[in-house]
């Protein structure tokens, strides 16, 4: 529905709000965009002011608008994604619970050695090895955050960057073909600023711009640390939710 059908049963401002919404979902309306003003959709759409304001006020109630005081009406920004970490989490399975499509983009490979703090995380000597992997991950089409994966090579001698274009395909190929089975993982949480290289690969535009800093250390049924996983989450499009029950 692109107009405002007159002879159409259905109330005005609720067409109105269709038309509007649609150009919301789509893109072609983007967030924190200034949608036109009320004379302007009045001529555009042959409605009154009131029939406006009702179709304004619809939209505000499902969160796609909000009201700048002395500058117009904007679109709101996307809802945010709600990870919960209770538990040994998926975070592609959660996603795809809600609905949610998700995707990756692979950025790169590198190897380093173990004299930093990936390597001290995952107990290795100086001289050892360390793939270290680095992808993007979106949820809906949008990033949301940047995520590096540390793997010790003595452990895992053929990894290599195809592995990784799967969560469930890397993680198989962990329990079959290094005959590794994964255990309890630490986790550790840490609010931060985003550096601009960062920001500009989640194409992030407002700055300075928070983030959270996910760290999570995989360790074997020995207790021996198999992996460490960096993500750098974007705060305006992600929040966390642990449930902590009662004794």
């Amino acid at each position: 529905m692109t107009i405002v059908d007159k002879e159409n049963p259905i109330p005005y401002y609720l067409q109105l709000a269709s038309i509007l919404r649609h150009k919301i979902n789509s893109g072609e309306f983007s967030a924190d965009q200034l949608i036109p003003s009320e004379r302007e959709l009045c001529d555009t759409y042959g409605v009154s002011r009131s029939t406006v304001r009702q179709a304004m006020q619809t939209l505000k109630e499902e969160g796609l608008i909000w009201k700048q005081r002395g500058v117009g009406t904007r679109i709101a920004p996307p809802a945010k994604i709600e990870q919960n970490l209770s538990g040994y989490h998926d975070f592609d399975l959660q996603m795809i619970e809600q609905g949610h499509d998700v995707t990756m983009t692979i950025l790169g490979h590198t190897l380093l050695y173990g004299s930093g703090r990936a390597g001290r995380l995952l107990e290795l000597s100086q001289t050892d090895e360390i793939f270290r992997l680095d992808r993007l991950r979106f949820v809906d089409n949008d990033p949301v955050f940047l995520e590096k994966i540390y793997m010790p090579v003595k452990r895992f001698i053929n990894i290599s960057q195809s592995d990784f274009l799967e969560t469930d395909l890397f993680l198989k190929k962990v329990k079959e073909e290094y005959d590794i089975v994964l255990g309890p993982a630490r986790v550790f949480l840490e609010p931060v600023l985003l550096h601009d290289e960062e920001c500009d690969t989640m194409q992030i535009e407002q700055r300075p711009a928070a983030g959270l800093l996910f760290e999570r250390i995989s360790l074997d049924d020995s207790g021996r640390p198999v992996a460490l996983t960096k993500r750098i989450f974007r705060g305006d499009r992600c929040r966390h939710l642990l449930e902590i029950k009662a004794k």
